[in-house]
């Protein structure tokens, strides 16, 4: 027998939280027990505490010594990345914005509309790749730019795919990346008979938001207009579900608290929290007292924070093959965060008859990632799965771990993740 290789120890007070990547579950352990269980004491566990002995047999803490966790680790990824009980289409419809953020990395372009011959190649996509792999579920996820500025292809689009859904018993999808701000009771009353999801923005609170998110034209700001079409959202559409990201930088993780008297009586069953920092401002700047501090906030008052939360059940969809992302003029990408939507990043075309052929070549590098040995190495990889494709480094050398961008160690993830687990037992 051995312990497994991705096992995590985080101590906290007078006992260790031990986390199994591989099986994804945590025991919390007197410093004498898990003494035991790290010097590989497993006599003396199976006597002393048999049903604890039990437990981290069944919970694979404890394997046979031919056990090969970490092959069986890729192999799931594997299996996940090629599944096709699901197929995730990814829309570009615009590039334009109502808004000017100063961090965001699209071109905000007009005239960046789907077209009418592209919504045509989308429909004949969504019932070709039917015909191919009998997909079980379809998630069509709306992207931009604003997508909502193009609320036309939308609703069209939402429309066949609800009645192509309906007659082949799919289940059906229909997700929003939006700022919220165009959300209406008319589109609302449009998604009633629809499952939603929905990823909206908040950058700081009121002041800071409205400094950063405020409308091109009229220069007003948007935070108020936001926190009430999300409480429209949760409390209007029946089968919806909303992750509200609040971007941070050094100077606005002091208003989560103020930003969690608005959003307190959000159902917490259909709202989640995402914290993410803001993507030019170096790790370094933030206090990581204030990060801790902001997180076991939202956790206390029950929301679940996604600050890299494990596992990470689902690869990034550029990774999965039955994923695609359709731009307004009709090309092809695996990525909705590339530098620019051109020929050279483009994977792919689609035919006449509506069949999405890629360029193996390029496709096969979101698939198929680099192996970076310090990865392999870590007791977190079945959890985490390293960088995403886009983002994998040739060599180790050149590897920034995500926890890096985090400003946590590894002991610090394993305890938030710890507490998110708790928490989703008591919802």
């Amino acid at each position: 027998m051995k312990n497994n290789i991705f096992i995590t120890y985080a101590e906290v007070k007078n006992s260790i939280i031990c986390y199994n990547a591989f099986s994804n579950k945590f025991l919390l352990l007197s410093k004498k027990i898990a003494q035991q269980l790290i010097s590989e004491n497993y006599a003396w566990l199976k006597e002393s505490v048999p049903h604890l002995y039990e437990t981290l047999l069944n919970f694979q803490f404890i394997v046979d010594e031919d056990f090969e966790e970490l092959k069986i680790a890729k192999m799931r990824r594997t299996i996940l990345k090629l599944d096709s009980k699901l197929f995730h289409i990814v829309i570009n419809t615009t590039f334009n914005c109502n808004l000017n953020c100063w961090y965001c990395y699209e071109d905000k372009s007009k005239g960046t509309n789907l077209s009418q011959s592209t919504i045509n190649q989308i429909k004949k996509v969504i019932t070709h790749k039917y015909s191919e792999i009998h997909y079980k579920e379809l998630k069509v996820s709306f992207f931009g730019g604003e997508p909502l500025l193009n609320i036309k292809a939308i609703k069209e689009l939402c429309h066949f795919a609800k009645e192509f859904c309906s007659e082949n018993n799919i289940d059906l999808i229909c997700d929003f990346t939006t700022n919220a701000t165009l959300i209406n009771k008319k589109l609302i009353d449009f998604l009633k008979n629809y499952k939603t999801t929905f990823q909206i923005t908040l950058d700081g609170y009121r002041d800071c938001h409205n400094n950063i998110r405020f409308n091109k034209v009229s220069k007003k700001g948007t935070y108020d207009t936001i926190i009430n079409n999300i409480k429209e959202i949760i409390t209007n559409l029946p089968n919806t579900y909303v992750w509200l990201r609040i971007n941070f930088d050094n100077n606005t993780l002091k208003d989560i608290p103020l930003i969690l008297g608005d959003i307190k009586e959000f159902n917490r069953k259909k709202c989640s929290i995402i914290l993410r920092k803001v993507w030019q401002v170096d790790i370094g700047s933030i206090s990581k007292e204030e990060l801790s501090q902001s997180i076991d906030l939202l956790i206390d008052n029950d929301f679940f924070v996604d600050y890299f939360a494990l596992p990470r059940l689902s690869p990034c969809f550029a990774e999965r093959l039955n994923q695609v992302l359709i731009n307004f003029d009709g090309q092809i990408f695996k990525c909705s965060t590339l530098d620019s939507f051109d020929e050279n990043s483009s994977v792919g075309c689609i035919s006449q008859e509506g069949k999405i052929i890629f360029d193996s070549n390029k496709l096969s590098k979101y698939i198929i990632k680099n192996n970076l040995s310090l990865c392999d190495k870590c007791s977190l990889y079945p959890a985490c799965y390293g960088p995403c494709s886009k983002n994998s480094p040739q060599e180790d050398s050149n590897f920034r771990c995500l926890l890096s961008n985090l400003g946590l160690s590894k002991e610090e993830l394993v305890i938030y993740n710890f507490k998110l687990n708790l928490l989703q037992q008591e919802i």
